[in-house]
């Protein structure tokens, strides 16, 4: 399964995210007061939450969500890095996330 993972920058601190869903779904949301990587990872976050024990590809435009996913660039201590984490195996899934440009 793919999930496309879109963050656009509207303004200063505010992203939009859009995800394309397997089923050509898609989920949008809206972050002000934000960082890039924030958004990110709390769309994916939800959206995840509705799949149970299958493998999902993830492409992102957010290239430190990947970077810190796949540690290149990891930090123990982020809690939406432990967010991310504890869905993925409280879901019994595979992720795999990549950056795409």
């Amino acid at each position: 399964m793919d999930i496309k993972q879109y963050i656009e920058k509207l303004d200063y601190a505010t992203y939009c995210v859009t995800l394309e869903l397997p089923d050509g779904q898609l989920v949008t949301r809206t972050y002000e007061r934000s960082n890039e990587v924030f958004p990110a990872y709390k769309t994916l976050v939800e959206v995840l939450g509705r799949y149970d024990g299958v493998g999902i590809h993830v492409e992102t435009s957010c290239r430190a969500l990947a970077r810190e996913y796949n540690a290149e660039h990891q930090n123990p201590n982020s809690t939406l890095l432990n967010d991310l984490k504890e869905i993925i195996a409280r879901r019994g899934l595979s992720v795999t996330i990549s950056y795409v440009a």
